[in-house]
């Protein structure tokens, strides 16, 4: 590496050993952004139910485990018993700490068992034919819960299924529901999810059928914020009649009474591939941090989508498993814990993650170094000697809404270059650059 005349020698000897420690540093972490869980099941782990410190997580026949705090430890939770018949199919509703509901399909009885020791012990509350689905079974509280069935009907309790009433609701064809906790009631129905009810008082009456302007269906996730925004992601990308439907992104600020959308549209999709991206859940950590679990089908991989700015730009982190992730909830701030197929479990560090543009590439085949990151005052910038030295390089420095805030051109490649950031306040940063015709985008943590 060579010095500037502003170097010593010694200062550049110093200024090395700090590259090689940090280069290492950044690797190590780069490499442990994921660490795997073992389940000791081969069950698909559909979703996370995240109360408090504790977390329960279920499988879709017969598993179901509990843990606390960073998840390190697994703890099972009993299932309650089928003496005939395998569940075809389960799921757990968990509306508070303690309360959880067991909806599951066992020789076309649909049943409902509740435990209020959270999975300890469990008591059968209902055994019915009307054929509801579990997935379009929801608790607004310990007592309070809907079942909506493929007949118009819809199971209603305000005793935990001790007793119920039986009521219509709009539609024939349930796929999934979503409640913000309250009142609030989003049922997707068809068989695609392409048609959407909404009731603002647990049921009791419903807004008119509709599907979200623009999408075209079909729609595989819906997720309050709160009870006034909403947040909607298609499932893929889909062809009709020789016509591209483009999976989207849509939000509402009005109840879900009205809706904006805007395609999902990272920067290596191309006309070419429509179908790459399989859209699976949502994850609404803030409205300025979005994630979108998804499917990469060209390369066979898992893919975590953020956005910061609700739709308008996207950030991939691409996930070391072909297996389809399903569901992820925040531990901490940084730690994600995140389920998916064939007992597939792993918590995921946002901080200790690296992406490049909207495609990561490997620290190693990177033509650039940054560091120290997290960063006090100055950001030092280090070239390859494999990089093309024809041309400048300019970085530009933007804040989480995409504003410019500083951006710098570089000409000596054999240098240490660096970017004062005195007066940036602490916070979260995008440093942006092209290196022969590929853009790099690194995040740079300011202390």
């Amino acid at each position: 590496m060579g010095t500037r005349s502003a170097v010593s020698s010694s200062n550049n000897e110093k200024m090395h050993r700090l590259l090689v420690i940090c280069i290492l540093f950044q690797t190590i972490k780069v490499h442990s952004q994921v660490t795997i869980i073992n389940t000791g099941t081969t069950e698909h782990l559909q979703y996370i139910f995240k109360t408090g410190n504790s977390v329960v997580i279920p499988g879709i026949n017969s598993y179901l485990v509990k843990c606390y705090g960073e998840c390190d430890t697994l703890l099972p939770l009993s299932v309650p018993y089928s003496t005939l018949y395998p569940y075809f199919y389960f799921r757990i509703s968990r509306p508070d700490s303690n309360t959880l509901y067991f909806t599951a399909i066992e020789n076309l009885h649909y049943m409902i068992w509740k435990s209020s020791d959270c999975g300890i012990t469990w008591s059968k509350k209902i055994d019915t034919l009307y054929f509801p689905d579990p997935q379009s079974t929801i608790f607004f509280d310990s007592l309070n819960g809907v079942s909506f069935c493929s007949n118009f009907k819809m199971l209603r309790t305000v005793s935990g299924f001790n007793t119920f009433s039986i009521s219509p609701w709009p539609d024939n064809d349930p796929l999934f529901a979503i409640t913000d906790g309250d009142s609030s009631v989003i049922i997707l129905s068809g068989t695609g999810g392409e048609g959407m009810s909404i009731s603002y008082n647990r049921g009791a009456s419903w807004l008119p059928g509709y599907m979200i302007n623009g999408l075209n269906g079909p729609i595989n996730d819906v997720k309050f914020y709160n009870s006034d925004t909403i947040f909607a992601i298609t499932r893929y990308s889909h062809v009709v009649d020789n016509f591209v439907y483009d999976s989207a992104f849509a939000m509402s600020y009005n109840k879900g009474v009205t809706w904006k959308h805007r395609i999902f549209y990272p920067n290596n999709y191309t006309v070419t591939n429509p179908l790459r991206y399989t859209l699976r859940r949502l994850y609404v950590k803030a409205v300025n941090e979005i994630y979108v679990l998804a499917h990469d089908n060209q390369k066979n991989q898992a893919v975590i989508f953020k956005t910061p700015n609700q739709g308008v730009s996207w950030f991939a982190y691409t996930i070391p498993f072909s297996r389809l992730i399903n569901d992820m909830t925040f531990l901490n701030d940084s730690v994600a814990l995140v389920c998916g197929n064939s007992g597939l479990l792993f918590k995921w560090n946002k901080i200790q993650a690296t992406y490049t543009g909207n495609t990561e590439v490997p620290l190693e085949d990177q033509p650039i170094n940054i560091f120290p990151n997290p960063v006090n005052e100055e950001l030092y910038i280090n070239f390859k000697s494999s990089i093309n030295q024809s041309n400048s390089i300019t970085f530009n420095l933007s804040d989480v809404t995409g504003k410019t805030l500083k951006s710098l051109t570089f000409n000596n490649y054999r240098s240490v270059n660096k970017i004062d950031l005195k007066d940036i306040s602490v916070g979260m940063y995008f440093l942006h650059t092209a290196v022969e015709g590929r853009v790099y985008t690194f995040k740079v943590i300011k202390e």
